[in-house]
């Protein structure tokens, strides 16, 4: 599904993190840093289950 979009993603992860933690981090250009709250996580958790599912479903578990 997202090859066929040429959708790339190097690294996805999922921190909870203070934002003057955030704030003091240093800046990198190759990284993109969004907000995933409860309005968009369903969104964040179907992109992390495809990109997951190479190395087994029992990784891609969300419960």
């Amino acid at each position: 599904m997202f090859k066929d979009m040429n959708f790339e993603l190097g690294i996805m992860e999922l921190y909870a993190i203070e934002s003057d933690a955030l704030a003091n981090l240093p800046r990198n250009s190759d990284v993109e840093i969004a907000i995933v709250d409860e309005s968009h996580i369903d969104d964040y958790l179907k992109v992390a289950y495809q990109f997951s599912l190479p190395f087994g479903k029992r990784l891609c578990r969300c419960t």
